[in-house]
């Protein structure tokens, strides 16, 4: 098999496995698995082959000797071996100390590989004489030609190939929204005459390169370039004419492709021991690839640097007869852009680009709306969703409860992954070992309270003070009557502290127990008014950031777009200070042992099951709808009144507690503020950072502390001093207010429902995770804010100073209340504790 049908066979194959695979960042893994799937095999194909590689077809038209004036340039390996192996060493040190992403190593990590494979097939020491412009001789050292222009031909049509295509596509990329679009008649025409043109001379090529590989076992390099060529010249019309459902394939494969070409040419080059060349240009690939891959338009000038420098060197390097053919290809290349650069004449009529915000609520309504689209609607669908979601069959009595919960209108039957998923560390490990934790883990803990069920009798742990958790439970599993014909024996243990409880060591989450003799041991780890951090990370992997000592304090303004990676503790690190409970919790006992104990909310890195909170039914009377305004009477501002809650307050923690550090970065006291807003462009097409002062928009913000507390002197005299206690409020207060924000206290915030079911609009804070977490969308039933809280200065410009953003904000206080009263219901706690249940009785009973 020839080492052109190897690199694109298995580009191809990396790049659409990369596409298929769920929840993946493709950029990143386009590169690693093109290195992974075509560098190591091209390393074995390549290496094998003699450092003096002597082409077949030697008559080449394109050389035209006999100019004066040349230059030698040596080729001998000693220190290109060095630069070649040094370089990479200082590379990958300067990313470890910038604390960058390892995907990035990879290139560096190609180029010690080439050198050592330069060393190990050895080098010519001859000379080569490379002659000005188009005229080269070649010396030729026992009949044997070392063909450098060849080499730089190739490389750098590859580079301008690549380049080329790359930022076409971006420009399409990039003004896909404020474009005219191209008539679907003219698209067709143009992609049939693109490849009636360019097919025939295909087969030609690869016919060629057949041959050639057939009778030397060498591959014609010259055919495959324009072979190259004329492949991303069909990849960028399909691309730019593709429907948008496509597009992201097609970029992909494209990018895999340029890897693997990248890295053949490097294999070829090296290999032919040409690694001067193989350096340089691998390095202005490098930059090309990094610009135009991370699709970032300010790199774009450096991308088209890079591809102006290599059609340079084409025509520089290139006959007379064969200029007009490559430049007719690049104008054809061009072709898929030009409609758009005729609307960018038009500037005055572009439709501006969208405030991040407006994007965002829009993508979050298309995903609610396709997640409602796609429910079961029998027994037997739900069924075979839960097989295609888990991978596993559903628990036993699955089919009745799916039954129950049709015919009681559950509205998101199948919208259990966070709740289900809980259960997979458990399922890993044999229920004898679960028996044994369960009954270990002391009971006079006063935070737990044992319910059991035994032939649909329930009974609880009545004299701890979350006692009334166990009344909740049977209030619920008992509300109907047809509950009890699938309600298995089980003992729960309730976690009645609004604080988690179980970690589990990465270890036993990634290899489970193996012991067959284990002995359980519950030990109750006791970290109030401690720092925490090394015990709630235990289950991150030791190569996360969590488990390091140094993060990245670079501020930028971002919204967040993902709730599950906003809020993972172990990409975090600077969670341990700005998050109280994470500093220096008030009380906290944790067990590093596989207890599946039932908790109402947990960071990420916790393997507690969720369940809905009692708390949350207890206060569903809050809420008084008489004492609610409508929207267009609210004032337009934002406000949070509340305690200094979530952790023990000390002269050098308290500023960092997420609320009190809200309430130092918005009250008017402390201000004027210097913050970030977003500001359009000149031709608004983007947004752009902006720094100002908070003076114009201080109007909008009503956040403060009512009372201070969980401290001591002089700790307490000083927040009293810096807050101005604003004593009692009515907790009607917030509904005269169009946006509400909802900030963790010592643990959930037990007023979330209340302020859903308002006609405000909430910004919820938070990094902890709920059982209504799969049911409630960001950016449509509520307005998720980071835990460094930044962004909030540029939320309230958009939401209280703009119509489009009035109308956002109204359209999301709308849809929350709604759909609060949807899917909050009584009889909606009482089919997902039912559906709680049957999953919790199967990790110890699995026939």
């Amino acid at each position: 098999m020839s080492a052109f049908t190897v690199f694109t066979a298995s580009s191809f194959v990396s790049s659409l496995v990369i596409y298929v695979l769920p929840n993946t960042n493709a950029t990143d893994l386009d590169l690693l698995s093109t290195w992974i799937c075509c560098a190591l095999l091209l390393t074995v194909c390549l290496s094998m082959r003699s450092h003096d590689v002597q082409l077949q077809d030697q008559r080449y038209e394109l050389l035209e000797t006999g100019s004066s004036g040349s230059a030698t340039i040596p080729v001998g390996w000693k220190w290109d071996g060095v630069m070649l192996t040094a370089l990479p060493a200082v590379m990958v040190a300067a990313g470890v100390l910038t604390n960058t992403q390892a995907s990035q190593y990879w290139s560096p990590g190609l180029v010690v590989t080439c050198s050592i494979l330069t060393y190990l097939n050895g080098s010519s020491d001859e000379s080569v004489s490379l002659g000005h412009k188009s005229n080269i001789e070649i010396s030729v050292v026992e009949e044997k030609p070392f063909e450098v222009w060849h080499h730089v031909r190739f490389v750098y049509t590859i580079l301008l190939s690549s380049g080329v295509a790359w930022i076409l596509y971006l420009s399409i990329y990039m003004e896909q929204e404020a474009s005219q679009q191209i008539p679907i008649g003219v698209a067709f025409l143009a992609c049939m005459a693109m490849i009636y043109v360019t097919l025939p001379k295909s087969r030609i090529m690869i016919k060629q390169c057949s041959e050639m590989t057939k009778s030397s076992g060498l591959v014609n390099w010259r055919p495959a370039t324009k072979l190259s060529t004329q492949a991303f010249l069909i990849a960028t019309v399909l691309i730019a004419f593709a429907p948008l459902e496509l597009q992201q394939p097609f970029a992909t494969v494209l990018s895999g492709v340029m890897q693997a070409i990248r890295i053949v040419s490097m294999f070829y080059l090296v290999s032919s021991g040409s690694a001067i060349v193989s350096a340089t240009s691998q390095l202005a690939a490098l930059g090309l690839a990094q610009a135009l891959l991370q699709q970032d338009l300010s790199a774009l000038f450096a991308a088209a640097f890079v591809a102006i420098s290599a059609i340079a060197m084409c025509v520089l390097f290139m006959p007379v007869s064969e200029r007009l053919s490559l430049w007719a290809s690049f104008l054809v290349m061009l072709a898929p852009v030009l409609p758009f650069a005729a609307s960018m004449l038009h500037i005055p009529d572009h439709t501006p680009k969208l405030h991040p915000i407006e994007t965002l609520y829009l993508e979050g309504k298309r995903q609610f709306e396709e997640k409602l689209s796609r429910q079961s609607k029998t027994s037997e669908e739900a069924i075979v969703e839960y097989r295609k979601r888990y991978q596993r069959e559903p628990p036993a009595g699955f089919d009745e409860w799916a039954k129950l919960a049709l015919r009681k209108g559950l509205v998101l039957i199948d919208e259990f992954d966070g709740m289900t998923r809980a259960f997979d560390p458990f399922l890993k490990l044999d229920p004898s070992i679960l028996t044994k934790v369960l009954a270990a883990t002391p009971r006079d803990l006063d935070e737990l309270v044992e319910v059991k069920i035994e032939n649909t009798e329930i009974t609880w742990t009545t004299d701890r003070g979350g006692s009334y958790f166990g009344e909740y439970l049977h209030s619920w599993l008992t509300a109907d009557t047809e509950y009890a014909s699938v309600l298995p024996n089980t003992t729960i243990l309730i976690n009645t502290y609004d604080e988690p409880k179980t970690v589990m060591p990465v270890k036993m989450l990634v290899d489970g127990i193996q012991e067959a003799d284990y002995e359980a041991k519950v030990e109750v780890v006791s970290l109030g008014r401690q720092d925490p951090w090394s015990n709630v990370t235990l289950s991150c992997a030791q190569s996360s950031p969590a488990r390091g000592n140094t993060y990245s304090t670079k501020q930028t303004l971002q919204f967040v777009s993902n709730l599950t990676e906003s809020q993972d503790l172990c990409t975090h690190r600077k969670f341990g200070e700005q998050y109280a409970l994470l500093n220096s919790p008030e009380t906290l006992r944790l067990i590093h042992a596989p207890l599946p104990v039932w908790s109402q909310a947990i960071p990420s890195s916790f393997q507690d099951i969720l369940f809905p909170s009692p708390y949350y039914e207890k206060h569903w009377g809050d809420y008084n709808a008489k004492l609610d305004s409508a929207w267009d009477e609210k004032h337009t501002s934002i406000y949070w009144a509340g305690a200094t809650t979530g952790g023990h307050n000390t002269a050098s923690n308290w500023r960092n507690m997420q609320r009190q550090r809200m309430v130092l970065n918005t009250m008017s006291s402390t201000g004027p503020h210097n913050i970030t807003l977003l500001g359009q462009s000149k031709y608004k097409k983007s947004w752009k950072q902006v720094d100002a002062n908070s003076t114009s928009l201080q109007n909008l913000m009503n956040i403060f502390i009512g009372n201070v507390g969980q401290c001591e002197e002089p700790t307490c005299s000083e927040m009293k001093q810096a807050f101005a206690e604003k004593g009692g409020l009515k907790m009607s207060a917030s509904y005269a207010h169009k946006y509400v924000l909802d900030i963790d206290g010592n643990g959930f915030s037990g007023r979330y429902y209340r302020l859903l079911r308002s006609h405000s609009a909430v910004v919820k804070q938070t990094i902890l995770k709920e059982w209504h977490d799969d049911w409630l969308m960001p950016w449509v039933h509520f307005i998720p804010l980071s835990l460094e809280g930044n962004e909030i200065w540029e939320m309230m410009r958009f939401f209280g100073t703009t119509e489009r953003g009035e109308e956002v904000g109204a359209d999301i206080a709308t849809m929350s209340s709604e759909w609060a009263g949807k899917v909050l219901r009584r009889v909606d706690m009482e089919l997902v504790v039912l559906r709680l249940v049957l999953e919790y009785a199967r990790l110890f009973d699995r026939t």
